[in-house]
This record gives structure tokens, C-alpha cells and sequence, in this order.
């Protein structure tokens, strides 16, 4: 199947000569009917649309998201739902709790210092995680965090930072509680809509920044890093002091909707093709649906159209049971 955006970008090179060179040639009215064999068919099932007529082109709507000609000339506008989650593992040491927190802040001024860090309102939302507090046997595997929903903050459009807090007590030798690395994964900050998401901001494109506190923490060799895959926040396994590392992402700026943009045709016939005894296509999900078909006819003078309109309906193969013709269905001139 060909998928168009728009007439014009089938149009060939030839056909368009010919017309600009007979400017007086009228636009003729395309003929099309469109009959269909059953009125029900089952999810899967090839749908076999036998067509009649005569056309430059001919599109096809299946009515389906994404190629339906309600949508066709008007944008899909979704609202969305706003969603972070990440997964996390702990390796080494034994300070297995409390050594992690989830914070986010609508007033962060984007300087990456003490005093900035100081100066912001965080909103702690640790609680609404699972983190884990015992360091797998496998030394791989991490825990999911569960999704925290955070559509507030997309109904407003508040742009927002997100910052993971690391906190690490000073070495005892009486204690031996040697520190414990944090390393977080598939960090994400998600918009879900109806018919898809789109991911806002991942471990790739968070653009983690790291605030160092405590005594001789930034010149601490093995403190934190990430990469494209992982977050790790850690420092030296034996401090001498307390120990506090925040990683702040970058500024996010949520939505409170998504625009898919209008819906695309997929075309039946072409210029330069025969006009086409028939057309299929196979429904997967259950439901109503309407095929749309629309025959073209172009010249320099103008482009005249009709459509044919074919209601479908689609149902689980148990509920089957004949179904009656549907056709031939004349097109309408538009």
C-alpha cells in the first residue's frame, strides 16, 4: 500500500505537463461505486472491496486511527497523561536504606550549585516509588519503580527539573558500613495519549548535572557519572565524612496535549495505473468502522472528487454468523 500526505505528492511529472499545456481542459467528474461482499467480517479477515469506475487516482480510508477520513482535513488533538518511572539497583557496601530520595522542583533556577540547590522548593516523592533495599544476587538485576502520575504538572505546562538525592553517612570503622553504590536505569518522563506516548525526556536526554556536597567529595575519584544507559551515584568506599550528591536533570517542559497531525490515505490507484476492479484490507481490532474511498480527477483547471462511504463492521470470529452484502455504493460528489 502507498501512503500519501497530500494529492499533489502523486501527482506525475507528465500528468502535470499535459495540463498545463490545455488550460482550457475542463475537470470531469470522477465515477466510482464500491460494493463489499459481507457487511460483517472477522478481525484478520481480509475485507475484499470490489470497485467500479473511472479515475485519476483513487484514495482509501480504512477509518481506522491514523487513516480515517474524518481526520483527514482536522488534526487529532489528545490530551495526555504525564508519567515518570525509572528502575534502580544497589551494588556493594551496606548502607542499603535511606541512601536514596526522588525529588522534583517547579522553581529550580537552573544553576547547578549548593546555593541553587539551597534556594529551590523539592517536592519529595520517594514514597511513591519502590526502591530496593537489598543488593541482588546476581548483582544485575534492578527494581522497576513503578509510573508516579504527573499530569498536574502538564495541565499547567509547568516546566520542572527532576533530581535524584544521594546520601552516604561517613565511614565507621566500629560499624564497617562501607558505602553502597545507587545506579538507576530507563529513567523516563512519559506522555500517554489515547492511541500512543511520547517519552518527554529519557536516561539519554536528561542531561544529568552533579552537585557535590561534603568534605572532599568533589575531589572524591570514583564520584558519580552517567552515560546514554545509567545513572551511577557513589563515591570512595570508606568516607570520611558525610556524604550528599544530587543529580538534577535538565529542564522539562511538559504538555497538556499532543497533535498528531491529520490523518493519511493510502492509495488505491495512481495516474498512471488501470482504474482497479478491487481493493482489500484487513481490519484487526474489533469495532464500526466507515471506508472511505475517493475518486480524483485533476487538471490545471481544478480537481473534482467523490467519495464513497462503506460502513464495516468488525467482530470476533465466534460472531459470525453470514452477514448481508453491502453494495454497490454510489460516490458522491464533493
Amino acid at each position: 500500500m502507498r501512503i500519501i500526505s497530500s494529492l499533489y505528492g502523486i501527482l506525475p511529472v507528465a500528468a502535470l505537463l499535459a495540463t498545463a499545456c490545455s488550460a482550457d481542459v475542463a475537470v470531469e467528474s470522477p465515477q466510482l461505486s464500491v460494493a463489499t461482499e459481507h457487511s460483517r467480517f472477522a478481525a484478520g479477515e481480509t475485507v475484499r472491496f470490489a470497485l467500479d469506475g473511472e479515475a485519476d487516482y483513487v484514495l482509501f480510508y480504512s477509518g481506522e486511527v491514523g487513516n480515517d477520513y474524518a481526520y483527514s482535513d482536522k488534526d487529532r488533538i489528545y490530551p495526555v497523561t504525564l508519567e515518570t518511572s525509572f528502575s534502580s539497583r544497589l551494588e556493594g557496601g551496606c548502607q542499603l536504606t535511606d541512601i536514596l530520595s526522588v525529588k522534583y522542583s517547579t522553581d529550580f533556577s537552573g544553576e547547578y550549585t549548593a546555593d541553587a540547590i539551597a534556594a529551590a522548593t523539592w517536592t519529595d516523592i520517594t514514597d511513591s516509588f519502590v526502591i530496593p533495599t537489598t543488593i541482588p544476587s546476581d548483582n544485575v538485576t534492578s527494581t522497576p519503580s513503578g509510573a508516579l502520575d504527573l499530569t498536574d504538572l502538564a495541565a499547567e505546562s509547568t516546566p520542572f527539573y527532576v533530581a535524584f538525592k544521594y546520601n552516604i553517612a561517613a565511614y565507621d570503622p566500629d560499624l564497617g558500613n562501607e558505602r553502597t553504590n545507587v545506579y538507576i536505569y530507563d529513567f523516563n518522563v512519559r506522555a500517554s495519549y489515547a492511541d500512543g506516548y511520547e517519552d518527554l525526556v529519557t536516561q539519554a536526554t536528561a542531561g544529568w548535572q552533579f552537585v557535590l556536597l561534603g568534605e572532599g567529595y568533589a575531589e572524591d575519584p570514583y564520584g558519580p557519572n552517567s552515560n546514554a544507559s545509567r545513572l551511577c551515584l557513589k563515591c570512595g568506599a570508606k568516607p570520611a565524612f558525610d556524604r550528599e550528591a544530587w543529580a538534577v536533570s535538565a529542564r522539562i517542559t511538559p504538555r497538556s496535549e499532543v497533535n498528531t497531525g491529520t490523518d493519511k490515505a493510502v492509495s488505491a490507484k495512481v495516474y498512471y495505473d488501470a482504474f482497479p476492479s478491487s481493493f482489500e484490507h484487513a481490519y484487526t481490532s474489533c469495532g464500526d468502522y466507515v471506508a472511505v474511498f475517493e475518486a480524483i480527477n485533476v487538471t490545471a483547471d481544478g480537481r473534482k472528487s467523490v467519495i464513497c462511504k462503506v460502513p464495516v463492521s468488525v467482530v470476533e470470529t465466534s460472531d459470525i454468523e453470514g452477514g448481508g452484502s453491502i453494495g454497490p455504493v454510489e460516490g458522491q460528489t464533493w
